[in-house]
């Protein structure tokens, strides 16, 4: 019930905005390259290595000045994680050395975005906080289940980046963005063990 609410909030906020403010809009879509860091209390943690995954958003852009603009996102984004770790059959024969876990967020971003020039090429520099909305995993031989099933339902997290425009048109512009984009709360924690996510992103996109 809380996501919903949230998500409800979130959403009328972006249709309030929408008849005054926005000046532009578009789409990002791209590559999110996440891992995880899985922290244990007493013992060495598993090796992970970061995965690739999709990241597909529609955002809106409001001009504060020249130079200065805010833009609201929302992204449909896989993080998760490769965890080295042996797989065995049931007779003990090695058939895997990796798990690989996909974990899928509904993600709302809230970026100040500075321009550095005003010609047809223009670079800048976004930043700003993200929230995650957990929606679901995949697990493809179900370990650490018990740990998903348990995933904190909203994670809070900070983004920053860079990336140029390209005016196409009077009215079209594109775009290629890279992010780095650290989680600031645990996704899950007991006394054995913290979970935390990391993950970069590259998208190109599209304005109008």
């Amino acid at each position: 019930m809380k996501k919903l609410i949230l998500i409800f909030l979130l959403i009328l906020c972006f249709n309030l905005l929408y008849s005054q403010l926005i000046n532009s809009y578009g789409i990002k879509a791209g590559l999110s390259i996440a891992n995880q860091d899985y922290d244990f209390t007493y013992i060495d943690g598993l090796m992970t290595n970061y995965r690739y995954g999709m990241d597909i958003s529609p955002f809106v852009e409001i001009v504060i000045n020249n130079r200065f603009n805010l833009l609201l996102e929302i992204h449909y984004i896989q993080k998760g994680t490769d965890v080295e770790i042996d797989v065995r059959d049931n007779i003990g024969q090695l058939i895997d050395t990796e798990v690989s876990i996909i974990v899928n967020y509904l993600e709302f971003d809230l970026f100040t975005k500075f321009e550095i020039g005003q010609s047809r090429v223009k670079p800048y520099i976004i930043g700003g906080s993200i929230i995650d909305i957990f929606i679901g995993y995949k697990n493809e031989w179900n370990f650490f289940d018990s740990y998903y099933d348990d995933f904190n339902p909203i994670d809070f997290g900070i983004s920053i980046g860079l990336g140029t425009e390209y005016q196409l048109s009077k009215k079209i512009t594109s775009l290629l963005e890279i992010r780095f984009s650290p989680s600031l709360t645990t996704s899950y924690k007991v006394d054995v063990i913290e979970i935390s996510n990391l993950s970069f992103e590259i998208l190109t996109g599209i304005k109008f």
